[in-house]
């Protein structure tokens, strides 16, 4: 709950629609001990920046990565901003779980994460 498909562009995205206390959750597997980018793609229509935190956690719920405050920018029109973070620490190969959570998120818009 909190969280829509919705279409932006052209096509279905995820927009936040509660302020706060929702949580986007991503399941990504990595395959070397490493420390990770994680990029977050996003649209914020608005003129004021929204915000959010990333955690990472172990498939066993161990955090990896405390919740680190995200400010996601005012977005031009038709554009795409990105917010670059990483893991935190080397985590080993597996699967974890990435999440974003709303403090003032309504109507964020998130087209995909990626992870290298």
């Amino acid at each position: 709950s909190g969280i829509v498909k919705q279409e932006l562009m052209g096509r279905e995205r995820v927009v936040f629609k509660k302020a706060s206390g929702t949580v986007l959750e991503w399941t990504i597997s990595v395959g070397v001990a490493d420390t990770y980018s994680l990029t977050v793609k996003y649209h914020n229509p608005f003129s004021n920046s929204l915000k959010g935190r990333l955690e990472v956690l172990a498939a066993d719920g161990t955090v990896m990565k405390q919740g680190e405050p995200v400010e996601f920018k005012f977005t031009k029109p038709d554009k795409w901003n990105y917010h670059t973070t990483n893991t935190g620490t080397m985590i080993n190969a597996g699967t974890y779980k990435v999440r974003l959570i709303a403090e003032d998120a309504e109507g964020l818009f998130v087209d995909a994460i990626d992870v290298q």
